[in-house]
């Protein structure tokens, strides 16, 4: 599940909320699921935490920050969602000299990432520059 850290939440809460009027926030949400009018809010800092909210919770947090930095740039913003990178392809293959199991590292979109392979089971595991965990799995 895709999760914000406290500081990154307040970041972007900020960042939609000042960069962003209630209409171009619902128009956001609207181009991501249709669905604006069922998020509760009384005024745009609420619409805000709540979109926020609502969107990891629908692990989508990702495609948000992707929608609000095509009309509203921020290299603050920017950096958030290169935590969120997709998980990059990478091929597995056995390396007579390691065993079953052996390191490596691989270099996807805006992240670089440490992977652990388990060649008996088809499983990579690690964790990307922001720390976040990732899966990889053979293409």
């Amino acid at each position: 599940m895709q999760q914000l850290s406290s500081g990154e939440r307040i970041k972007l809460r900020q960042y939609l909320g000042t960069r962003f009027n209630l209409g171009e926030l619902k128009t956001i949400a609207f181009d991501l699921d249709g669905h604006w009018d069922t998020i509760p809010y009384v005024d745009k800092l609420e619409f805000c935490r709540e979109l926020i909210k609502q969107k990891e919770q629908e692990d989508r947090i990702a495609e948000l920050i992707s929608r609000a930095l095509e009309d509203r740039k921020d290299p603050e913003i920017e950096q958030i969602l290169t935590g969120f990178s997709p998980t990059p392809q990478v091929k597995i293959e056995s390396n007579p000299n390691m065993g079953n199991k052996k390191s490596n590292s691989a270099t996807g979109k805006d992240s670089e990432i440490a992977i652990n392979v388990d060649l008996a089971n088809e499983q990579a595991t690690g964790k990307n520059r922001a720390g976040r965990d990732i899966n990889v799995h053979n293409p």
